[in-house]
């Protein structure tokens, strides 16, 4: 067995095949031991990077994505920065919650996140 001490950065890469059953159903049992992997060595100091295109055949199959447009969209990630992305997703989920809530009628959210993200 390798001895990993002294590595800061873990890169973990995982296909289709290991996430999914046959059928295309995500393998919740697999699922769950690796995240229990990733997590026991992000708990122990290391920084975890996941590399899978299985996350991207479950994602577009649960969106009601061809995984071709999935692969498209994935692709157009790499121009933007993490921080920018976890940015949207965080500004699209308050107006979500506003709209929800009935502070934000959709039309008006809509109109907005574009307005600040068109630029």
């Amino acid at each position: 067995m390798m001895d990993f001490s002294s590595v800061k950065r873990i890169v973990i890469k995982v296909g289709t095949s290991t996430l999914a059953h046959n059928t295309g159903n995500l393998n919740i049992r697999r699922v769950s031991k690796l995240i229990e992997v990733m997590s026991d060595l992000k708990n122990s100091g290391k920084d975890v990077i996941f590399v899978t295109s299985g996350a991207q055949g479950v994602g577009a199959a649960k969106a009601g994505l061809h995984p071709f447009a999935a692969g498209k969209y994935m692709e157009q990630t790499r121009y933007f920065k993490m921080e920018e992305l976890r940015a949207v997703l965080e500004e699209s989920a308050e107006l979500e919650e506003r709209v929800k809530t009935g502070r934000l009628t959709d039309t008006l959210a809509v109109e907005l996140f574009l307005v600040k993200y068109s630029s």
